[in-house]
């Protein structure tokens, strides 16, 4: 991390981005491949876009890099950085009731219809063999 800055610092510049950013296509694969911190994507991905020259192309995502490894305090995290929020408890009364509707309307949702069947495919299958006999 790098930084705090003052408005107006020498070598600063404002520079204004979303809480999410575009990745182009060709720079997913590095994302994905890794849960990559800031300075990480700074030093391989930043530096990949300059190698091939699309600096221009990959503003937007140059710029939030730049965001992300910026703190805006002493002992601060950067502006892009975020609670994950917290997971909502259940409803069981609801996840209940939507799931006994699911199964009237998709009755191979019901496990125990489907092993009924199975049961019963299974029944036809041996009488059929045993028949054979």
């Amino acid at each position: 991390m790098i930084g705090p800055y003052a408005n107006e610092d020498d070598g600063t510049e404002l520079v204004r981005v979303r809480r999410t950013c575009y990745i182009p296509p060709p720079y997913v694969s590095a994302f994905l491949a890794s849960n990559m911190s800031p300075r990480l994507a700074w030093t391989t991905v930043v530096q990949t876009i300059r190698a091939n020259n699309q600096e221009d192309d990959c503003k937007a995502l140059i710029d939030f890099i730049r965001v992300a490894i910026t703190r805006s305090g002493e002992q601060c995290p950067s502006q892009l950085s975020t609670v994950a929020p917290v997971a909502l408890v259940m409803d069981l009364d609801l996840h209940q009731f939507r799931r006994s509707t699911l199964e009237k309307d998709f009755p191979n949702l019901n496990q125990e219809n489907v092993v009924q069947a199975q049961q019963a495919d299974v029944a036809q299958q041996l009488t059929t063999v045993f028949r054979s006999f």
